[in-house]
């Protein structure tokens, strides 16, 4: 299975989107005995929906996954037991809130308005080449600012402008992925000595501390 995976690893997601269609929807992957990679791919909603919310305390992440994603700290996302718990009904009570479904919907169309359709209609006009990955990262980066921060970054702009914080969940994502295939004493060897995607993730790291801080102290 691994030299399917690694023919396909320019277009990885078109290619599990095709075998999670050919196996019904679930996928049990087996990866060389030397590496983190024997995983269970499902996109079935009744599997979802089993797992991550009717029979959620069954299936603990654990302190080796609190170990490897160590970068999402103590957030709903690296959580077990009664603080997941206590995470979920905190994040549940704002999103169920009419008041943040208005403040969505206005954030998300003032995006679309003054950000994507214009930097769409600039690109098509320059007749430049349109990657939709990157425009619709920065379309949900700038949206996700504004709801958290009630600030706009502004990097869906006509320029594309460079903006650390968003390149690094780019970086934090790859490394991730390093993670989860590598042994754990490879991946640690490597943020030990400060190369590969671990010297990434720890400059993607730096980024967001850099870009969050001034918003917790005001």
């Amino acid at each position: 299975m691994l030299p399917a995976v690694l023919q396909n690893v320019g277009q990885l997601h078109d290619y599990a989107t095709a075998v999670l269609n050919e196996c019904g929807g679930t996928f049990e992957f087996k990866g060389p005995w030397f590496a983190n990679m024997d995983m269970v791919f499902t996109c079935d909603p009744a599997n979802i929906h089993h797992i991550m919310s009717k029979n959620f305390p069954n299936y603990p992440k654990g302190p080796e996954f609190k170990k490897m994603f160590d970068i999402l700290g103590d957030g709903i996302f690296n959580s077990d037991s009664e603080l997941w718990e206590l995470h979920r009904k905190t994040t549940m009570s704002l999103m169920n809130h009419a008041k943040f479904h208005k403040v969505l919907e206005r954030t998300v169309w003032d995006k679309i308005e003054n950000g994507l359709l214009p930097v769409i209609d600039y690109l098509i006009q320059k007749g430049n080449e349109i990657d939709l990955q990157e425009i619709f990262q920065r379309f949900t980066f700038d949206s996700t600012c504004k709801l958290v921060l009630d600030y706009d970054p502004c990097s869906l702009s006509i320029d594309l402008p460079y903006i650390p914080c968003e390149k690094a969940f780019t970086d934090t994502a790859k490394a991730l992925l390093h993670r989860h295939i590598l042994p754990e004493s490879l991946w640690k060897l490597e943020k030990w000595l400060g190369i590969a995607q671990e010297k990434k993730l720890a400059k993607a790291w730096e980024a967001f501390d850099q870009f969050i801080y001034p918003w917790i102290i005001s």
